[in-house]
């Protein structure tokens, strides 16, 4: 297993210490850990492109951990009347039409593991800082304007992404990206 693996997994198993912390409100402590969560994935990301270490595996897991992270950080904040049912589904629904389009390919025998782009990468960005200043918001209600900027940043970057992935798989469906 790379370096940069090894790290995205141990991002999966924080997620369990991330819930837990929140279940508990230890809110300071799960932010701290959401913010390192944010951290080792740039430092993933960054080893596995400096260490020539990119790998199927690397590109599966890099964004499920961040899309379970988000997923459970999202389902905690909806359980405590923090977060908009809607919300979740807009961003559950971006990221069950990846999955879909990713299965569709590997079932069509055309290219099923995509590298991110930098689109997805800023839309998971916008999604941890939302989860991270909630968390902080129920220490200190005054982080209550900062959350609803990331609320606007999160939803248009998960729309964006959806637009810009969608075309993404249907130009490789058709054979027009090679990438």
């Amino acid at each position: 297993m790379t370096i940069p693996n090894f790290i995205s997994f141990v991002r999966l198993l924080l997620i369990p210490v991330f819930l837990s912390l929140l279940i508990d409100q230890l809110y300071l402590l799960a932010a701290l850990i959401l913010f390192f969560s944010g951290l080792s994935d740039l430092l993933d990301g960054y080893l596995a492109r400096t260490m020539n270490q990119i790998t199927k595996l690397g590109i599966v897991l890099d964004p499920v951990a961040d899309k379970l992270t988000i997923l459970a950080g999202l389902i905690y904040f909806y359980s405590i009347s923090e977060m908009p049912l809607w919300f979740i589904c807009v961003v559950f629904y971006r990221d069950a039409c990846a999955l879909t389009g990713m299965i569709a390919l590997a079932v069509s025998h055309k290219k099923a593991v995509v590298p991110a782009l930098k689109i997805g990468k800023i839309s998971s960005a916008a999604a941890m800082g939302l989860l991270f200043f909630l968390s902080l918001k129920q220490i200190w209600a005054g982080f209550s304007p900062v959350v609803f900027v990331f609320y606007g940043a999160t939803l248009f970057m998960v729309v964006a992404s959806f637009l810009v992935y969608s075309k993404r798989w249907f130009d490789l469906f058709e054979g027009k990206e090679s990438s």
